[in-house]
């Protein structure tokens, strides 16, 4: 299941979810209206509180959204200026292909912008923790130390 955690009880997780076949007539909990921002105000009625019991669930994944958007948005910044710098220093040449350093400049911050922000996707996957939980309470206990840090 996947939904914004509402809060962590002694032994189960809530999570604010989207009913699939739409048959729940609960209104949103008004802490989380941001995070459906998509939806349309009469789409909002069908999100639920559900809770996880801790030996029912295997992983959690924790994402931060901050985090995220920090690395892709200083990732496509390096990577523009970068780019930018390496286009410039090769400078002019001619033939075929020959472009002016100007020219490769602009070239080299196109292309490290996209690669930057690439790399600052990749970054964030890699920095989101995944909480193996397996039903133990041990890991589950875990996890609810390490989150309310």
């Amino acid at each position: 299941m996947k939904g914004p955690s509402v809060f962590l009880n002694d032994s189960s997780i809530s999570i604010f979810q989207r009913d699939a076949n739409k048959r729940s007539i609960t209104k949103p909990d008004p802490l989380h209206k941001t995070a459906f921002t998509g939806d349309t105000a009469l789409d909002n009625k069908y999100y639920t509180t559900n809770n996880y019991y801790y030996k029912s669930i295997k992983t959690v994944h924790v994402t931060n959204r901050r985090l995220r958007t920090w690395t892709i948005v200083s990732g496509m910044v390096i990577g523009t200026v970068v780019g930018a710098l390496i286009g410039h220093s090769n400078g002019d040449d001619s033939g075929f292909f020959g472009a002016s350093a100007n020219t490769k400049a602009w070239a080299g911050g196109i292309l490290g912008f996209g690669v930057g922000a690439l790399t600052g996707a990749i970054l964030s996957a890699a920095l989101e923790k995944r909480y193996m939980i397996d039903g133990e309470w041990k890991s589950f206990e875990e996890l609810k130390a390490s989150l309310k840090h």
